[in-house]
Order: C-alpha cells, then structure tokens, then sequence
C-alpha cells in the first residue's frame, strides 16, 4: 500500500513539473493571476477572511505541504484546466460568446458583463442558451433595479417583494413608532412583469404595498389588543417591551422580550422553572427528585428554545404549554434513566456470578454507582462510558470474592468428604454436647464450669471481648490459661487451656474440652464457615455448643453427617425480660445500665453527656484491646455505674446489666 501511495504523489509531481516547466510548487504557484489564485481556493473550499494574494499563496503553500493526497490531486487537476484554457485563444472565445447573440443591440455595459463572465471559462463550457441566458438576467435585474429604487423596494425571489414602513402603534395615551419589514407575495413572477409596461407594474406594485400597509396595521392592532389581554402582561409592562423594539421586524409575534421580563412571566406559571441566555437562545432548567431504592437522587432537566419559540409563545399566551413539555421531557427521561438502571442491575448480576448477592445488596451497589454518576452532572443522562468505568471498579472490588468463591466451587467438587480434612478429630469417638437457650440461661456458664474442671481446652469465642472474658473467667478459677485472638496474644506456656477467637482454632492438638460459644453464627455470610469448621474439626473428646434454639437443626444435620452423636440440654432464662413502655430521659438513667449506640461518635457525645453524674465504661471497635478490657472489666466489677458501647455487646459479652437503653 506504501508503494502505490507514493507512485501516486510522483505522478502527481511529474504534472506539475510537466505544467510549468520544472518549476517547484512554491515558485509556481506564484505565477498565478489573481483571478486564477482566487478560482483556486473556491475549488478548494476554502473561506479565506483575507483575499490578499499574498495571503491565498501562504494558504496554498501550506494545504500543499500538510494536506493528502487528494488536496494535492485537486490543486493539480485545477492547474491542468488553467493549462488547457490558455491554450484556446482569448480572441477565438470573444468571438464565440459574441456570435450566439449577434441579433441582439448589446449596450458597451451589457457586451462587457458577457464577455467577463464566459471569457475565463473552457470553451466546452460556453453555450448559446448559457449566453442568452444570462443576457436575459442581466437585462431583467436592470428593470427590476429600476422599480426597486421607484418604489424602494426590494425583489425576493422570482415573485416576493420586501420593503421598510414606520407604524405606528397606540397604548393608552401614548403613541410609539416602530419600524416593520414586510413582505409581499406577487401574483405573478418577475420574469412575467418584466414584460409589462413600465406604468402598469408601477402601479401593480404600489397597490401592493398599500394593501400590505393596510394588513398590517390591522395585525398591529389585533396584537395589541391581544397582548392587552394577557394575564402577565400590563400597559405599563406593554410600553416598556415596544419601546425596546430596536430592529426592523416582519411577524410582531417574535417581537424580543426582554430576559427580566421572561423571568417574572416564568415565574406566574412555574415558580421552580428557571431561565438564562443561552447563544441563540433560551435555556429553561428545573430541578426534580427521583427515589432509586428508597435514596433520594436529584437532578435538573434543561430544555433549549429557540428566541422566536419563546417569543410567540408568550403573545400567543401559549407559555402553559411549557410546562406540559417539561413534564412529558421528564418522563421521557426517567424511562431512559429506568432503563440504564435495568441494565446495569443486570450487568451487576452478571459480574457477580457465582458470588452470591441477596437482592438488598445488589440494590444498594446499584445506588452506589448510579448516585455520584447523577450528582457530577446533576443529570439522569448516564453515558456508556462512565457506567463501564464503574463496572470495572466494581469488579476489581469483587475479585477477591470471586476467587474465592472459585476456589470453594473446586474444593466441592474435588474434596467429595470434608470431614477428612479433620483427622485428629475423625479419630476421637467425640460427644457433641448442646446447650440451647436464650440470654441469661446459663448455658455458656455451665459449659465454661465443664471446661474449668477438665485437663485441657479451648474455648472459642466470636469477639476479642468474649474471648478475653473467657480467659480472664480460667484466670480467676484458677487455671492456667493463653489468650490468642487476631490483635493479641497472651501465652503461658505452662498452660493446656486456650481461649480464642473462632478463627484461631487449632484442629491438629488434642484435648479433652473445647467449648463453641454462639454457635447460630454458624449461618453467617461471612463468618459461618469458621464455625462449621470448628464443629467438624474440633480435636475434642466432648464439644460443647451453647447458642440458640434456631441452630438446632444444622447441627444436627452435621452431626448426622459426621456420624457423631447429638445431645441436646434445654436451658430457661433465670430473669425475666421487660420491655420499658416508653423512652428513658437522660435525667433518669440508673446504675447498671448499658446504652447501644450505632457508631464511635455518639458513644463518646453521651459519655461528655452523662460523665457529670456517672462513672462511665466506653467500648468500641476502635480502641485498642487493653483498653476494651480495662473499661468491660470496670462495669463489671462495679468500678464504674454506665457501659456505654457500640452493637458489638450483643454478641454475647457477659456483663452485669440491668437496663439496656438504645440510643436511637
């Protein structure tokens, strides 16, 4: 391809050398006459502000040089044509365009135009009806010229006429002038009137204009009365607006309204529509809420006018309208937006594959794309490309998911008996001991009181909390215990009981006693699967599980899946449940009382509240792991009277509380 683009540049060169006899481009082109520089812009397509000469030849020079191929080809068949045009003699041609009107009485001014305006074209070009032609517009532009200065009017076309007339225009007990352009349609063509006598279209064309004049002083009239009528418009608002009426106009219905004007008539119809200059035009703009999943999201709708449109309108008192155009805008819009939605929920569904999402949770990544998307332009138009961007964010995000949701899908199909993965406890003939009941059973006390009394065990909690608690519970009982969880460590390496958080089991050590705490957090999205691991995997020869009854059933279906037995202890609730009838004021807050809050920062604005009449206990995510145990152990020794802490208590932090207060 690079070889026969370049033999065709050398023929293209060859040409131009063979044209002006091995001259380069940029000497040759500046042998040139004007006329000639001048036809070759036009071929070219070129609007030039300038028609200097020296002006066209640098635009010349430089579409030579930066231009392609075809430029090239252009400029080079243009120059051909001047070649072969010289070559036919100017005189033969004069000759030639003479002869096809020989039997007409040219006058100098006629022969000249003629002759300037074939002389320069190829002689194939010329021809008697082109000749004749253009004589025949020549001769009937004179006379038309003629009546345009008799009767100062202008020809439009082969039959309009336009003309200029001051009008004037009454409002109350003042009178304007305003300038108006007419225009007339003729009931014959120019062509037609040219063959008239001079007298006869004088006065054809004076009654027209007297009748246009009539017409529209009567449509002068009709407006006003009209624009009287309009319920925004006043006299007063009436006279400001003709007065500032500067051009010459055709259809008073367009006559310019001014901005300020527009705004106040706007605002009578629609107080949250509004409006600015925009080029040409107006932009009208309102702002709209839209609840995706229950968030709001708001965004504007601009609609552009036309100047004439807003005009009209309005002294056509049809600006109501407006208001039904933005509302049938708008629902267009939402049914675009709904639809962008649509397909994005289902591309979303599409990347998650095989992670398993719940509907909820897919709503809300939805909302999380969509919502910044709709807010940077304030705008339910969602482009293409801002939506892929997001996707592929989304999808880095998930990746880690994915992948483990991959390697889980594998080690199904390739580990046909999970429980193998366990030796040390398939080879113990273990007792699975149950202990069901509600809060403040009994039924982690009395399986932590089974492990105290055995030589060795685990207690395995789901918080660092709960696990600190069951360690410090050993301590005090007087067995040696080590304390492991994802923050800390505390080893005794004389020890042969561990409490732990659950991910922290280890299934290859033996011993006697292992104890589950919470074991319905088996069903956890997240977490569940530390504690299924943990049931299968314990190297314990009794297992202890204390949680609640709706656990029941997938510890049995595992149990029967293991082969092992399942023993099921019952417990009840040693103190009663009462639900307050009504809020609690900060004012009568008892001791022993703990209060839930939702995040860090409402946990420290009700200790600074309540530290005046209280010693306070503060728990929350962030503090470090000395600190929670320091500040649980106070409310439960007593040290201090208000626990005050984030949900994280609710998963089973045994703490010596009478009244629970939520903060919200």
């Amino acid at each position: 391809m690079a070889k026969k683009k370049r033999r065709h540049f050398i023929k293209l060169n060859n040409k131009l050398k063979a044209l002006f006899g091995n001259l380069p481009f940029e000497e040759a082109i500046t042998t040139l006459s004007d006329d000639q520089l001048l036809g070759l812009t036009m071929e070219l397509g070129a609007q030039l502000e300038s028609v200097n000469r020296n002006d066209i030849i640098k635009y010349i020079r430089r579409v030579w040089s930066e231009d392609g191929f075809t430029t090239r080809k252009i400029i080079v068949d243009y120059l051909e044509d001047i070649s072969k045009l010289s070559k036919n003699s100017k005189e033969d041609k004069v000759n030639l365009i003479l002869s096809y009107i020989e039997d007409e009485e040219l006058s100098f001014d006629e022969k000249e135009e003629i002759l300037a305006a074939f002389v320069e074209k190829k002689s194939s070009k010329i021809t008697e009806s082109k000749v004749k032609r253009k004589l025949f517009y020549l001769r009937m532009s004179k006379i038309l010229d003629q009546y345009s200065q008799l009767l100062s009017i202008e020809f439009v076309g082969n039959s309009t006429i336009e003309f200029y007339f001051t009008h004037d225009i009454e409002l109350g007990a003042k009178s304007f002038q305003i300038n108006c352009l007419h225009t007339v349609a003729l009931d014959i063509t120019t062509s037609e009137l040219i063959k008239k006598e001079l007298h006869e279209v004088i006065d054809y064309l004076k009654e027209k204009k007297e009748q246009a004049v009539v017409d529209k002083s009567r449509e002068i009239a009709l407006f006003v009365e009209s624009a009287l009528e309009l319920p925004y418009l006043n006299e007063k608002l009436l006279i400001d607006i003709v007065k500032g009426i500067k051009e010459p106009i055709e259809n008073l219905y367009y006559s310019p309204i001014p901005l300020s004007v527009i705004k106040k008539i706007i605002h009578t119809i629609d107080n949250t529509l509004k409006v600015s200059k925009s080029g040409s035009g107006f932009l009208f703009s309102k702002e709209y809420l839209y609840e995706l999943n229950g968030k709001p999201l708001e965004y504007n709708l601009y609609l552009e006018f036309d100047k004439k449109d807003i005009y009209g309108s309005i002294w056509t008192n049809k600006i109501y309208t407006l208001v039904e155009l933005f509302e049938e805008s708008n629902r267009v819009e939402l049914s675009r937006f709904e639809q962008t939605v649509e397909e994005l929920r289902e591309r979303l569904i599409q990347l998650l594959h095989p992670i398993e999402y719940s509907n909820e949770e897919i709503e809300e990544e939805v909302y999380k794309i969509v919502a910044p998307l709709v807010a940077v332009n304030s705008s339910l138009t969602i482009k293409e490309k801002a939506i892929r961007r997001a996707l592929y964010h989304f999808n880095e995000k998930i990746k880690p998911l994915k992948e483990q949701k991959k390697r889980e899908i594998l080690l199904a199909k390739t580990i046909r008996d999970f429980k193998k993965l366990y030796p040390t406890a398939r080879s113990l003939n273990r007792e699975i001991i149950f202990h069901v009941g509600p809060t403040n059973s009994g039924k982690t006390y009395s399986a932590l009181q089974e492990l105290k009394s055995a030589a060795s065990g685990y207690y395995l909690a789901p918080l660092r909390l709960l696990a600190l608690e069951g360690y410090e519970s050993l301590i005090n009982s007087g067995v040696p215990a080590s304390l492991i969880t994802g923050e800390e460590e505390m080893i005794d390496e004389e020890s042969a009981h561990i409490s732990s958080t659950i991910e922290m089991l280890n299934p290859d050590v033996e011993v006697d006693v292992c104890v589950i705490d919470e074991i319905q957090l088996i069903s956890d999205r997240d977490r569940g699967w530390a504690w299924a691991n943990a049931l299968i995997g314990a190297p314990a020869k009794k297992v202890y599980l204390t949680g609640s009854a709706d656990a029941l059933g997938v510890v049995q279906a595992l149990c029967d899946y293991l082969g092992e037995p399942l023993k099921v202890v019952q417990f009840e609730r040693k103190n009663p449940l009462q639900v307050l009838s009504k809020a609690t004021p900060i004012k009568k807050i008892e001791k022993n009382t703990a209060i839930v809050t939702f995040s860090r920062k409402e946990v420290l604005a009700l200790k600074n509240q309540l530290a005046p009449f209280f010693s306070v206990s503060v728990v929350y995510g962030n503090l470090s792991p000395e600190v929670r145990r320091r500040e649980a152990k106070r409310f439960r020794e007593g040290e201090s009277d208000i626990l005050i802490a984030t949900d994280a208590i609710a998963m089973g932090l045994n703490l010596p509380i009478k009244t629970i207060l939520f903060a919200r």
